[in-house]
C-alpha cells in the first residue's frame, strides 16, 4: 500500500508494478489462507455454500468499494483515494492480525453448527481445554464450589473410572462425601485435539496415603465430557523401589 501511494505521488510506473505484483501475492496467500480456514472449520455437507456465500459477498464488497473510491477520485483527486483506500486496507490488516493473534494464543473460540445436536458447537484450542481442566478441579476440589463446578462438567458426563458413581452427580457425590481438608495438586498436564491428561495428587481425603493420579478428560462444547484415570497410592521413600518420588520432586512426609 505504501508502494502504491508512493507510485500514484510521484508517478513512477515501475514502482507501480512494484507495488501492483506485490499486492498480488498478497491476495493470493490471503485467498488461500481463507480456502484452509474455511475447510477446517465448516462442516463437509456446508463447504460449497459456504464458498459461495464468501465469494459472493467478496465481490459486492470489491465492486462497492470501487465505486465508492471512484467517486472519491472524481471529487478529489486520484492521490486522495489512493491514500484513503490504503489506510483503510492497513487499518483491516492490523485487525485481522489481531484477530488471527488471539485466535493462536486461547483468548477467542470459534463456535460452529453441529449437525448431530442442532446446536453450535464451541471448538477450543488444547491450551484452552488445559486451562478448562485446570479450573474445574480447583472449583470442584479445591473450593467445593458445587454450583460453580456443573458449568465445567457436561450434564451427560461419561465417567469410566471403577472408583466413581456415573455421571457429573456420582462425581459430585464422591466430592461431597470427602472430608473438607480434601486437597488437589496438579503436575504435568498434556492436551492433543479435544483430550487433557493431567498428573495430579488428591491428599487430605482421610486414608494414611495419598492418591497419585493420571486423569484423563475429553472436551465438548466447551466442559468436560468424558473421563478415564489411573490412581495409585503414594509411596513414601521407604516404600519406593525406583528411589523417586511419584509426585513432585519430594517424597511426602
Amino acid at each position: 500500500m505504501v508502494l502504491l501511494a508512493a507510485a500514484v505521488a510521484h508517478h513512477h510506473l515501475p514502482v507501480f508494478l512494484a507495488a501492483t505484483a506485490i499486492s498480488g501475492a498478497g491476495y493470493s496467500l490471503l485467498f488461500f489462507g481463507g480456502l484452509q480456514t474455511i475447510n477446517s472449520a465448516a462442516p463437509a455437507e456446508h463447504r460449497g455454500g459456504v464458498l459461495s456465500a464468501i465469494y459472493l459477498l467478496a465481490y459486492v464488497s470489491l465492486g462497492a468499494v470501487s465505486l465508492l473510491l471512484g467517486a472519491v477520485a472524481t471529487a478529489h483527486g486520484l492521490g486522495f483515494a489512493v491514500n484513503l483506500g490504503a489506510g483503510v486496507i492497513s487499518l483491516f490488516s492490523v485487525i485481522t492480525v489481531a484477530l488471527v493473534a488471539m485466535t493462536r494464543g486461547g483468548s477467542l473460540q470459534v463456535a460452529i453448527p453441529s449437525k448431530s445436536q442442532g446446536t453450535h458447537m464451541i471448538r477450543t484450542t488444547p491450551q484452552q481445554n488445559k486451562t478448562l481442566v485446570l479450573e474445574a478441579f480447583d472449583t470442584l476440589f479445591n473450593k467445593r464450589a458445587y454450583d460453580a463446578a456443573s458449568r465445567f462438567w457436561s450434564d451427560k458426563y461419561i465417567q469410566h473410572s471403577a472408583h466413581i458413581e456415573p455421571g457429573r452427580e456420582g462425581l459430585f457425590g464422591l466430592v461431597r462425601s470427602l472430608p473438607d481438608s480434601l486437597r488437589y495438586e496438579h503436575g504435568l498436564i498434556l492436551a492433543e485435539g479435544d483430550y487433557v491428561i493431567v498428573h495430579g495428587r488428591f491428599s487430605g481425603h482421610g486414608r494414611p496415603a495419598a492418591w497419585v493420579a493420571a486423569d484423563v478428560v475429553r472436551i465438548e462444547n466447551g466442559v468436560l465430557a468424558e473421563h478415564w484415570d489411573v490412581l495409585q497410592d503414594e509411596a513414601t521413600k521407604a516404600e519406593s523401589k525406583s528411589g523417586l518420588p511419584m509426585f513432585g520432586d519430594r517424597f511426602p512426609a
